[in-house]
């Protein structure tokens, strides 16, 4: 007996709410008559979908519902193993299938009667369809009513699993496999935190059919549930009992029964919320210019003892209360000598950035000599240990060569993993009175001659018109060995015409031989994306193609009080690509884009005329080391699904992920009826996230100035890997002049 599969890919369901659920949510597996195949379809939130790119299938089969076994494991062409290219290739169209084939199965021969049934998972999914009758000389057909699909709950259940065996090891679908061995008293975290991060589980056994389950790194006062399964297949996780931590671990009794195969989940559901809020650096204070600039570029990060804050202008440093410890101009901070020339020339440092660097116990720091005179010159500071407060001598001072002459030097980017330190700028050239795209300047610096006063570099001019603007190295927690990349990404350009769509997400790599820097791709490589497309949105740079936009999008926000009215452009920033970080074989990053509607997309054609409200997009690119390749696995946005009229612009953001796998994102909002305040979101490792988000400050007056700030900050506190802090900028009624600015500190922790 042969059967053909059907399998293509479309778009996904439009958003849900206000965070639209990532392409792992919620979903189990339908198994649909399609042309002269059977289709494989996931059913999510109640919308059935075609199964995206990356999806395993395994095909079940057998005399009746109780005795299936495997038909065939991953489905792919003539039986081969699903990839990525083979969905790509063939899974655009209508007319493509998958072909498999299998003759006798527990004894069934091709001409009886067989009970079918399909599994499949994507990213943590695992979903199942209702069992299927192929009887004898005819297709397959459903057998009566089908029964219920089984509740794919691994999907809520966040946290390590621990698995009991006896005999063999227990069967584990593909995709969930654990790199520990299976077997009696084992340890398996198939998903989410493993230990120090956390749930961690372990066990003894205290009796032939009764274990004692100990849950690590518990959180006083939080309630926990654990859930049992005796097949990763086919079944639905079981609620075995639920307990109150009074510390840092709890224990429970777990009685084996005659399962002779346990599988543990200890689940939690993690509300992030707010344990500190501060006000951060202004605009003015006391009717004196604080930062000297209309515009802050809000940029900060959390080390071991201290929050820095560094703003177009001005540092500051405070303790984890909010106490400020010291503060200095960055014309002061950033001041060096190189071949007897001082810098700064300029009498302001622009585009900065900061990042505590985990991995060396070291701050990281860089800006661009941009103010009136400019060298167009990047300046980099060390600091020489983990306390970044001396910020006269406890930092070292570098001159990073990247102005080329007759160009404008923007927007810095930074970012560093176990190797090296990534910098990068865009370089802009004037034709006609339009600023044009004239390239890049990459700067690998490397680790750890660079904190030992060796300043060792590698230096690409990226001048072969790359369709971006800007480029954002990524921060790197995984560990890499010597040669690993080190992961480069941006936003191309829209598409424009009948079929317009944002722009795609493109990717670099460079790699280190001893200290110097090889092989940032001259042509780079476009995001895989089949099945859930992230680009149906306006993209905010405008109708720009390799110049800066000078039109587009504007946030709206409530007239002033002598009736002013200004909104903010969104297209200065546009949709560039905000932040980038590799966590636990993942890439995170996330960036403004224009919708219409409530629906959570785009509809609408390049002019951006009926964009009505802006959103936070994020997205989550699977990376594959070992050929140096990123695939979307997932993306979600955060935007207005309430209001038809006068809706909620949100931009800017930032994001930031924890061990856990769990991201916060923090950025800017406003509408005609809010002044422009402070919001944060999160989502957790199991796709669970928030339906709205939440207020962190709320702006007070009308911001008289065209652009807001270009960029926030998201970091992770080292000392727990898991706790986020985040600097956004609001409007503030205390701020006595124009572009009245403030900025907001605050720390997010999971609550209690």
């Amino acid at each position: 007996m042969k059967v053909t599969l059907g399998f293509r890919t479309l778009a996904l369901a439009a958003a849900v709410g206000l965070l639209a659920p990532d392409a792992g949510a919620d979903g189990t597996v339908s198994l649909n008559n399609y042309d002269s195949g059977y289709g494989i379809w996931l059913v999510q939130n109640g919308v059935t979908n075609p199964a995206p790119a990356g999806t395993m299938v395994q095909v079940l089969g057998g005399p009746d519902a109780n005795h299936l076994s495997a038909v065939t494991n991953t489905l792919g062409v003539d039986g081969s193993t699903i990839s990525s290219g083979d969905i790509n290739a063939l899974g655009s169209g209508t007319g493509s299938f998958f072909d498999f084939g299998f003759g006798p199965v527990s004894g069934v021969s091709a001409t009886s009667n067989a009970v079918l049934q399909v599994v499949a998972w994507y990213d943590t999914a695992i979903g199942a369809s209702a069992l299927w009758t192929q009887a004898t000389g005819s297709d397959p057909a459903p057998s009566g009513s089908p029964p219920p699909v089984p509740t794919p709950a691994i999907l809520n259940l966040p946290g390590p699993i621990y698995i009991l065996a006896s005999g063999s090891a227990p069967s584990v679908p593909p995709g969930l496999t654990t790199s520990e061995p299976t077997g009696a008293g084992s340890q398996g975290p198939l998903e989410g935190a493993g230990a120090g991060c956390g749930l961690s589980l372990a066990a003894n056994t205290t009796s032939s059919n009764a274990i004692l389950l100990t849950l690590f790194h518990t959180r006083p006062g939080q309630t926990y549930q654990i859930w049992s399964l005796t097949n990763l297949w086919l079944t639905n996780w079981v609620l075995e009992s639920s307990l109150v931590a009074a510390g840092d671990s709890a224990q429970t009794n777990i009685a084996m029964g005659q399962r002779p195969d346990l599988f543990l989940r200890a689940w939690e559901f993690r509300d992030y919320q707010t344990n500190l809020v501060f006000k951060g650096l202004t605009h003015y204070s006391n009717n004196v210019t604080l930062v000297p600039n209309y515009i802050p570029d809000t940029m900060g990060a959390v080390g071991p003892n201290q929050f820095v804050e560094l703003l177009n202008g001005f540092i500051a440093v405070y303790d984890k209360s909010g106490n400020l410890i010291s503060q200095a101009y960055t014309t002061n901070f950033f001041a060096v000598t190189n071949a007897g020339t001082s810098y700064p020339t300029s009498d302001l440092m622009l585009d900065p950035r900061i990042l505590y660097d985990q991995q060396s116990q070291r701050w990281v720091a860089c800006a661009i000599d941009g103010g009136n005179n400019p060298s167009q010159q990047a300046i980099l500071a060390v600091s020489n240990g983990d306390n970044p407060t001396n910020l006269a001598t406890g930092w070292t001072k570098y001159l990073v060569p990247v102005q080329r002459a007759n160009l404008l030097t923007d927007f810095t980017t930074l970012g560093l993993d176990a190797n090296g330190i990534y910098l990068a700028v865009a370089h802009y050239g004037s034709e006609n009175g339009v600023s044009t795209n004239a390239g890049h300047t990459v700067v690998a610096i490397k680790k750890p001659q660079i904190y030992t006063n060796q300043f060792v570099s590698t230096i690409f001019r990226l001048t072969n018109g790359l369709p971006f603007f800007t480029i954002q190295p990524v921060v790197n927690f995984d560990a890499v060995s010597a040669s690993d990349f080190a992961w480069f990404v941006a936003k191309g350009l829209p598409d424009y015409g009948t079929n317009y769509q944002g722009g795609a997400i493109w990717y670099g790599r460079l790699q280190w031989t001893n200290t110097t820097a090889v092989g940032l791709d001259t042509n780079w490589f476009v995001v895989s994306n089949s099945g859930p497309t992230y680009r149906d949105y306006y993209d905010l740079d405008g109708t720009g193609s390799l110049t800066l936009p000078t039109n587009g999008v504007f946030a709206p926000q409530p007239a002033g009080p002598g009736g002013q009215t200004n909104s903010l452009s969104l297209y200065g920033a546009g949709s560039r690509l905000m932040t980038a970080v590799i966590r636990n074989g993942s890439l995170w990053t996330c960036h403004t884009v224009g919708l219409s509607g409530t629906n959570g997309a785009y509809n609408g054609d390049q002019s951006g005329a009926s964009v009505d409200r802006s959103a936070v997009q994020w997205l989550k690119l699977q990376v594959n080391t070992s050929v140096g390749t990123l695939l979307c696995a997932a993306h979600g946005r955060i935007f207005d699904a309430t209001l038809t009229a006068n809706a909620m612009y949100y931009y800017v953001p930032s994001l930031m992920v924890n061990c856990a796998g769990d991201m916060v994102t923090g950025f800017s909002g406003s509408s005609v009826s809010n002044y422009v305040s402070a919001y944060y979101s999160w989502r957790l490792a199991s796709g669970v996230g928030l339906n709205q988000p939440r207020l962190l400050q709320v702006g007070t007056t009308f911001f008289d100035y065209l652009r807001w700030g270009d960029y926030s900050a998201t970091t992770i506190d080292p000392t727990d890997d898991w706790s986020f802090w985040t600097v956004q900028e609001y409007s503030d009624a205390l701020q006595t002049r124009s572009a009245p600015w403030a900025t907001v500190v605050a720390k997010i922790r999971p609550a209690p």
